[in-house]
This record gives structure tokens, C-alpha cells and sequence, in this order.
């Protein structure tokens, strides 16, 4: 008689397609979602109208580069020009806004 090893115990012969595909997602995939870093921080920016990021890129000294739309006039936005201006901001590498600018 053949050794069986764990995973092919928990799969029966008349197991179905859908039975083996969620039997192996659990052994394989609990590894990998035990493996996800945590959240570090997470900010919201913008004002109280429709504002949205286009753009995130990480900066050489680890803060971030963020670009988008803003119609808000207020919040974090100053300098707004009109109906829909392109927003810049720039956080350190902790999420504090380090500076801004509208261009309208």
C-alpha cells in the first residue's frame, strides 16, 4: 500500500474540481497571505468636492509624489484657479504633507 502525504489525504478520489482547487488554495495560499506587509499609514487629501490622484510616485529620499485633479476649493487645496486644476503634492516618507501647488 502507498503512503499517502496530507494533501492527497484531504483530496478523495471523488473529490470534485472545485473541491481540489479550494483544498490547495488553502495550503498554498495561507502562506501567502500571512506573508502581506500591514498598512504603514494611509492619509486622504483634497477638499469637499470631486478631488482625485492620477499619479503616486516614490521619491528618491522616500516620500512620495502625488498628482491629479482637484475642484475643491477648500480641505488641503489652496490656490485653487477655477473649475478643475491639476494638483501636486508632495508627502515625506511618513505621509505628512510636506508642500502643494494648484495649477489652474
Amino acid at each position: 500500500m502507498v503512503k499517502r502525504t496530507f494533501l492527497f489525504s484531504l483530496i478523495s478520489k471523488h473529490a470534485t474540481m472545485k473541491q481540489i482547487i479550494y483544498v490547495l488554495g488553502l495550503v498554498f495560499g495561507v502562506g501567502e497571505v500571512l506573508a502581506q506587509p500591514g498598512i504603514e499609514w494611509q492619509k486622504s487629501f483634497g477638499g469637499s468636492d470631486f478631488d482625485e490622484a492620477r499619479s503616486i510616485q516614490q521619491t528618491s529620499d522616500g516620500g512620495f509624489v502625488i498628482t491629479g485633479n482637484v475642484v475643491s476649493g477648500n480641505g488641503d487645496v489652496s490656490g485653487h484657479h477655477g473649475n478643475n486644476d491639476f494638483w501636486v503634492i508632495k508627502l515625506d516618507n511618513l505621509g505628512s504633507l510636506q508642500w502643494k501647488k494648484a495649477f489652474g
